[in-house]
């Protein structure tokens, strides 16, 4: 009985190996298949990769060639161009000349190392101050509107340049002969100017006393008379003192054919503040002026009909010279001032 039961063990035993067998056999095929495939595929990529490389290659020969080329190609600076005109017409300004990139065909592009643009200080003359500096640098300039560049503050300024009285070379700072501009204005607009040089103008105090500050300076009025007469006078060193007053100085007698009654520019007015609209001399007498009592020489009163006489301050208001016509008012004034060398 025993026996018998071992011969049935080892039957079953026998059939679970066969089968384990079996399936240890499926088992092995599909790893080797598996393998057959991974090794397919390496083959595939080593072919392609073999196959990159090589086109890697012939790209490098390309690059080479071109590299050999463009080595031998001369890229280069042209020369400089002329320089430009210096940027102001006087003083101190720029100029600039200028360079290309020379690429040869068929060739388009190119690097040069450098800057294609040279820019240098330069100088053409001295600017002119006033219109004495413009009369030496050519005495043959004739009267009218030139600018200037003032010496301390080197403002530009338009001026007017009288080149023909008395030698020429004068810097006119006032200027009235038909009414067109209103000379009853404030101090600030006295210090600043007003009008337009090429007509009736006042060029302004700050101006006046810096063209003025330059050098030992001569002041000319020039007036005339509803007859057709005229006349002048002129004071030595005129120069005024610091803003806001702008005190008048004048450094001895009048000359000339205008006269100066009881030489009362120089003694009176001399040391005045300068004082317009708004004060009351300026109002009295409607202007603006070196006022001291009021009276006097009034150039930038009111314009009235020449030869009449303003309402204003009992007829002082006017554009009035008295030792040249009293209180009649003018038909023309000009105030004008030049340096002495």
């Amino acid at each position: 009985m025993v026996r018998l039961r071992l011969v049935v063990l080892l039957a079953m035993l026998t059939t679970c190996l066969a089968d384990r067998l079996d399936v240890l056999e499926s088992q092995m095929k599909n790893v080797y298949a598996a393998r057959a495939h991974v090794q397919n595929e390496t083959i595939e990529l080593e072919r392609k990769v073999e196959e990159l490389i090589g086109r890697a290659n012939e790209v490098v020969g390309i690059i080479d060639e071109q590299r050999s080329t463009i080595e031998d190609v001369h890229i280069s600076w042209s020369d400089w161009s002329a320089w430009s005109d210096c940027s102001p017409s006087c003083g101190k300004g720029k100029r600039s000349r200028y360079r290309s990139c020379d690429v040869p065909p068929p060739f388009t592009d190119g690097v040069c190392i450098g800057n294609d643009t040279d820019t240098e200080e330069c100088v053409i003359q001295e600017c002119p101050v006033d219109c004495y500096d413009l009369h030496k640098q050519n005495q043959g300039l004739p009267s009218g509107v030139y600018n200037v560049s003032l010496w301390r503050s080197h403002v530009g300024i338009r001026v007017f340049c009288d080149m023909t009285t008395a030698s020429g070379g004068w810097t006119v700072i006032q200027h009235r002969y038909d009414g067109s501009v209103d000379f009853y204005r404030n101090l600030y607009e006295y210090t600043h100017g007003f009008g337009d040089v090429s007509t009736e103008f006042w060029l302004g105090l700050s101006y006046i006393k810096e063209i003025a500050d330059k050098g030992n300076t001569t002041i000319r009025m020039e007036v005339s008379a509803a007859d057709g007469s005229s006349a002048y006078e002129e004071w030595p060193e005129f120069r005024l003192g610091v803003a806001p007053t702008y005190t008048l100085h004048v450094g001895g007698r009048g000359t000339g054919t205008a006269g100066d009654l009881r030489r009362y520019f120089e003694r009176y007015n001399n040391g005045s503040d300068f004082t317009a609209k708004g004060s009351f001399c300026g109002d009295k007498v409607h202007g603006g002026w070196w006022y001291r009592g009021c009276t006097y020489i009034n150039l930038n009163g009111e314009y009235v009909t020449p030869g009449t006489r303003s309402g204003y301050g009992s007829g002082w208001g006017g554009m009035v010279y008295p030792s040249f016509r009293y209180k009649s008012s003018l038909k023309t004034s000009t105030i004008m001032i030049k340096r002495n060398d």
